[in-house]
Order: structure tokens, then C-alpha cells, then sequence
């Protein structure tokens, strides 16, 4: 008796399976697409040197790719306070990718000029703005 039932619940499987169509392949998820490269090399120019003084990203593409594969680990600001030469970009982006970042080859020099450009040695330090603690946030004899 258990044979019958077994027997029947395999041909009403396959008679199932036979019926129903195949299930449509799931997309497999990948990586974003690697930002293009700018049409043109970024220049450096008095209005994107006063963002980068401010400690903001001058426009560009590089910027997805950065939000994307580095904003996981360093902040905005830890970028915009580096002062670095081409060289010095290129050696830290790969030392990031030694380190798991999954930035490609294209994506290297591509960060790897918009940071030289607009980031560079012979730009002052980032501008720092002081504003006053809100009150009570300090009180007197507090160490």
C-alpha cells in the first residue's frame, strides 16, 4: 500500500512539474557599471578649488564611483583634507584595492585624476569654520 502512494505521489509530481512552465532565471546582481571616464580631463578652476576648499566634491563622474566603492569605508571629509601628488593618488588607490576596494583598473585613473586635479599638494589646507557651542552645551568646571 505504502508502494501505491509512493508511486503515485512521484507521477503526480513529475505530471506537476511536467505542467507548470520553468521558472523565469532570477538576474544575477552585479557591480554598478564603471563610470565613464570624463569626456575631457577635469580642470581645476577658482569656483571648484573654492568647493574643495569647503571640503566638497567638484562635479564630475568620478564622484559616483567614489560614493559608491570608497564612501563605504572614508568619509567625504577624510578625502577632501588629502593633499597628494598623481603619484601618491595612484599608490593609495591601489593600496585600497590590495585592501578589498573593488575598484577597477579604468576607475583607478580615472579617481586617480580627478583627485590629482582637484585635490592636489599645492592646495592650501581645507578651511576650517569655528562656530560658537549652542548654549548649555559647556558648562563651567566641566573637564
Amino acid at each position: 500500500m505504502m508502494r501505491a502512494f509512493l508511486r503515485l505521489g512521484i507521477m503526480a509530481g513529475v505530471v506537476v512539474n511536467a505542467a507548470c512552465p520553468e521558472p523565469a532565471p532570477r538576474p544575477v546582481p552585479s557591480s554598478p557599471p564603471p563610470a565613464p571616464a570624463s569626456p575631457t580631463p577635469p580642470v581645476s578652476t577658482p569656483e571648484t578649488q573654492a568647493m574643495a576648499l569647503r571640503g566638497e566634491f567638484p562635479p564630475g563622474p568620478e564622484v559616483n564611483v567614489f560614493m559608491g566603492k570608497c564612501a563605504m569605508c572614508h568619509a567625504t571629509s577624510y578625502m577632501t583634507q588629502q593633499r597628494l601628488t598623481p603619484a601618491q593618488w595612484e599608490k593609495t588607490i591601489k593600496k585600497m584595492m590590495g585592501w578589498g576596494a573593488p575598484v577597477t583598473d579604468d576607475e583607478v585613473t580615472a579617481l586617480t585624476t580627478y583627485f590629482s586635479t582637484h585635490f592636489p599638494v599645492d592646495l592650501p589646507a581645507p578651511v576650517l569654520v569655528l562656530v560658537a557651542a549652542p548654549p548649555g552645551a559647556i558648562s563651567e568646571g566641566t573637564p
